[in-house]
């Protein structure tokens, strides 16, 4: 069961799965997954909430393409940036309230539209049968984060799930990840981090995690522009890649 802790665009192209920098020399004793853009395509969940949002404050919503470049820096930031993009003032009365409200609405059915990517269920219960522990790291808020994980059922495979309002900062600063490498009892240098941003990227640097890149997610940068062990637009081949070492 997934540990509940204290309460609390358009598509990239596809890329095979290939060592970028030097692999893992030995396999990871746990692994720790991004969840959106990187286990779970949310993005059409999210669009829709702010498409409410907006609707509600009488701003013209975004495509679904806008919102999904607002993703990876937890709630308070999207609604922030869809604020700033309809030229609300930073000092406008209606941002505090728009952030509860945007939690308040994702709360009714926080998975309604999220779906699993293809063969990312599989690898993970591949991972699961092979002994090695699991956890998921993610900005969305912790009680959000726990709905989703629970609708999805991937609570039976993964032993954390750390979330937005569990630390003092969001990622890319290294705490969350250190939390979950806690919860998960092993130290950087036996953890994998998974995910498919710029900010799974410095986030793992600034924990001192080796990092794999999902790149059929939301990144906006390049492949190769990334520091990654390994980079996957399929899921068994981060499974087989895994396996391997």
């Amino acid at each position: 069961m997934a540990r509940i802790s204290a309460p609390f665009g358009t598509r990239p192209t596809p890329c095979p799965g290939k060592v970028i920098d030097a692999p893992l020399s030995d396999k990871p004793k746990a692994i720790v997954f991004d969840l959106d853009g990187t286990l779970i395509d949310s993005a059409a969940e999210i669009h829709a909430v702010a498409t409410q949002l907006m609707t509600e404050l009488g701003l013209r919503p975004f495509t679904l393409a806008e919102t999904t470049r607002f993703i990876g820096h937890g709630v308070a930031s999207l609604v922030h940036s869809c604020l700033d993009h309809r030229g609300v003032a930073p000092n406008d009365t209606r941002r505090g309230p728009a952030i509860d409200r945007f939690l308040e609405i994702y709360e009714t059915e926080p998975a309604g539209q999220a779906r699993l990517f293809k063969g990312a269920q599989h690898c993970l219960e591949g991972l699961h049968e092979s002994g090695i522990p699991l956890g998921i790291c993610t900005n969305k808020s912790h009680p959000i984060a726990v709905k989703v994980v629970q609708a999805l059922d991937l609570n039976r495979l993964v032993s954390s799930v750390v979330g937005g309002g569990q630390t003092q900062a969001l990622k890319p600063d290294p705490s969350m990840l250190d939390m979950s490498m806690s919860e998960l009892c092993v130290s950087p240098a036996e953890t994998l981090y998974v995910g498919d941003s710029e900010v799974d990227e410095a986030t793992a640097k600034a924990a001192g995690v080796p990092f794999a890149l999902y790149s059929a997610g939301y990144r906006k940068k390049p492949v190769n522009a990334f520091e990654a062990s390994f980079a996957f637009d399929r899921y068994p081949d981060l499974l087989s890649w895994i396996r391997k070492l």
